[in-house]
């Protein structure tokens, strides 16, 4: 500092500026402990101290007992004596001088990210930065390290901290409130046109909030094009509140996820997915989109009588999600077999008569026309296995639920492929890395899904523009010169699978055989009326009709879901329903030839739902949920265990009745276990092996338990 007392300057700030970078530089920081005239917004006189002189003063509560105190606080306070003072010379400029009562620092010098004054400089000259950091969706201590990244510019960068960003965030919070409640800042978020959200709520006799129905803009844009298909499921965890997030979600023609509403409930029973759903209808009548030809869910009743009591989706086909009915039937039907042992590689090992029942339950929710699944049926029941077995898968899955889980049942419909779930529990392992946190406020959790929805609006135009840029080389054969241009790549994918089923050396002549598989009597393909694509026998006969290399598939021989879906349609192209009276050949699928019998779209879809609740509540319910597994690091690993690692969780149950019937089932709430290999916005079917499903499930338990065998043998466990 003795540099700095033989200048001159010419104003009072200049000279505050020089001495704080000098002891900036030396390593501590001042501050004004007193000014003349006291209280002058003009001083001609001001005194610094260093920023740890004074005491530390004990400001507890000493009526609040000791248990409760804040016991590990710091305080920067040593009672430096270091002081020096800036005053107006009568000639004019402005000295620096030490004061009389000034004396050396007691304490070490330290960099300048310690000191409170400096930090807050650089918190503020970055502000901008952070908080569009923030609102893109990254973390605190993510925003912390990439401007840590940036210390060789400014080596101040290489001290700031997570909390220190979180203070700066909380600032920047506080000052968006402007004064507001939380809730007040969301309803002003929701009724702001510009930002084109649709919302309702309810509350109770008090005034509180029981239910928010948002959906953003994007996601009505989305659903608008493609209607066809919705998936509903609920997930939990999201708020501090512990309300159900009931999430509506949509898929595209290359097979993406997109989030159509997002609904807080306070409960999941019968009323609450009702008005849901009322929403979800206002929502559809405001926009003038049609209703979907396939809601799919888990084995919900509450939402499943919620479904029915509403006309408008009378036509509705509701199907259930078959990887959970696999994976319910698989938890309660193993305690009836021996358990699995392990090989000498530590490979879960199943008991054959348990491998026999779960083929034989594949080969019978697989059949792929009524006279296959009467077999299947009749042999599954008479083969010896555990009757205990046998009663619950069909007691409780096929008699009251065949049409909604039997594939020649389900691909009646064109459900395009979505027969699970796993898109929407894709979409929420998704929505949940947004979060950050399971305890935040309904404010933050909808700052969060702005993040959300927008990347997800994002990523789908990117796909969508890729796939009108780029072209895949399996598609580049002249069957798909006139489609190529207005289909998605997913759907000539699955065109070009069935094209090269074909015969490469197909002549023109009527002794040439079809490709290998058959039909019903009805002449109905599995794949064409499921998808609402053209099958190998569509592409066989119009080789073998002479059409030439090109061959001449118009658009109306394909539905509106399979195209890019980037042209504004109006509303009389988008019919609810896709009928065909031509007589088109099929095709035997890999897995054993899926035909499908035509299907009577005037009888109300809500019929099959209401006579399976009907069943339930004459012959009583025997649904058990998959009990929840204990996690590995929750019980001892042994390598000779036996225990079976697949333990599925278990749906929500919800309230049995037909309209006016009150029988009450048990309520039952269990957290899920992903699929490690289902990808957001894919199904997963390996027809090769039909135990496939059954065994992915034990795949990562398995995996889990030979590394805490190991670090338990290592005595780290």
């Amino acid at each position: 500092m003795d540099a700095i007392f033989s200048r001159q300057f010419e104003s009072r700030e200049a000279a505050k500026a020089a001495c704080s970078a000098v002891a900036k530089q030396e390593g501590f920081a001042l501050a004004i402990r007193n000014k003349k005239p006291p209280g002058s917004d003009n001083p001609t006189y001001l005194l610094l101290r260093c920023s740890k002189g004074g005491a530390y003063r004990d400001q507890r509560n000493e009526t609040v007992h000791e248990s409760k105190r804040r016991n590990n606080t710091h305080s920067l306070k040593s009672e430096c004596p270091f002081q020096i003072n800036i005053k107006l010379k009568h000639e004019g400029p402005w000295a620096v001088a030490p004061s009389r009562s000034s004396g050396p620092h007691n304490h070490p010098f330290t960099p300048a990210a310690t000191h409170s004054k400096y930090l807050a400089e650089l918190i503020a000259a970055h502000r901008d930065q952070i908080i569009h950091f923030y609102n893109c969706g990254l973390r605190p201590f993510l925003i912390a390290s990439h401007l840590r990244g940036l210390s060789q510019d400014d080596p101040d960068l290489a001290g700031i901290s997570s909390q220190h960003i979180r203070n700066a965030l909380a600032l920047y919070r506080a000052e968006e409130l402007a004064g507001r409640t939380p809730i007040e800042f969301l309803y002003g978020q929701l009724k702001d046109s510009s930002l084109g959200f649709f919302f309702r709520d309810t509350r109770d006799q008090e005034g509180r909030l029981t239910g928010l129905f948002i959906a953003p803009r994007s996601g009505i844009e989305l659903w608008r094009r493609f209607w066809s298909i919705l998936l509903l499921d609920c997930t939990y965890k999201t708020n501090r509140f512990k309300m159900p997030l009931l999430n509506v979600c949509g898929s595209t023609s290359e097979r993406k996820t997109f989030s159509v509403a997002s609904i807080f409930l306070s409960g999941e029973a019968e009323p609450q997915y009702r008005w849901a759903l009322q929403c979800l209808l206002e929502l559809a009548a405001e926009e003038g989109i049609p209703m979907p030809r396939v809601i799919v869910t888990d084995r919900e009743l509450a939402l499943m009588n919620a479904l029915i009591s509403f006309p408008e989706l009378r036509l509705v086909i509701h199907l259930l999600c078959r990887w959970h009915v696999n994976k319910n039937v698989l938890a309660q039907s193993k305690k009836h077999f021996p358990k699995a042992t392990r090989d000498e590689r530590n490979r879960v090992i199943r008991a054959p008569e348990f491998t026999a029942f779960l083929k034989e339950w594949h080969a019978l929710i697989n059949a792929p026309d009524e006279a296959s699944y009467d077999q299947q049926l009749q042999a599954f029941m008479v083969h010896g296995h555990p009757q205990a077995a046998v009663d619950y898968a069909v007691k409780t899955w096929l008699e009251p639920w065949k049409e909604k889980i039997v594939l020649y049942c389900v691909d009646r419909y064109c459900h395009l492929g979505h027969t699970t779930t796993s898109i929407i529990e894709g979409m929420h392992s998704t929505m949940k890395r947004f979060l950050w946190t399971s305890t935040g406020d309904l404010t933050s959790v909808f700052r969060r899904f702005q993040n959300f929805w927008k990347h997800q609006s994002d990523e789908i135009l990117n796909t969508q523009q890729k796939a009108i840029h780029k072209m895949s080389t399996s598609t580049l054969k002249p069957v798909f010169v006139k489609i190529r241009p207005n289909l998605s790549n997913h759907a000539l994918k699955m065109i070009g699978g069935e094209f090269r089923a074909v015969a490469r050396e197909v002549a023109i002549n009527d002794q040439t055989k079809p490709p290998a598989g058959r039909c019903d009597l009805l002449h109905h393909c599995g794949f064409k009326s499921s998808l609402g694509l053209p099958c190998r026998h569509d592409i066989f006969n119009r080789l073998k009709s002479g059409a030439g290399t090109a061959i001449p598939f118009e658009m109306t021989d394909i539905p509106v879901e399979a195209d890019h879906g980037l042209l504004a349609r109006s509303p009389e192209h988008l019919h609810p329903t896709v009928t065909s009276t031509r007589t088109k050949s099929t095709r035997k699928r890999k897995a054993g030839g899926k035909a499908a019998a035509a299907v009577n779209t005037t009888v109300s879809a809500a019929d099959v739902t209401r006579r399976a609740l009907e069943y339930l509540q004459a012959n009583g319910d025997s649904y058990e949920p998959g009990t929840e597994m204990p996690r590995v690091y929750q019980r001892r690993c042994t390598p000779n265990s036996d225990e079976e690692l697949a333990g599925p969780a278990a749906e929500t149950q919800g309230t049995i009745h037909c309209y006016q019937a009150t029988q009450v089932a048990t309520q039952w709430t269990t957290q899920r276990i992903p699929l490690p290999s289902i990808h957001q916005g894919e199904d997963t079917d390996d027809e090769d092996d039909p135990l496939a499903d059954f065994d992915k499930m034990d795949e990562q338990v398995g995996e889990e338990e030979c590394v805490r065998q190991e670090m338990y043998e290592d005595g780290l466990l």
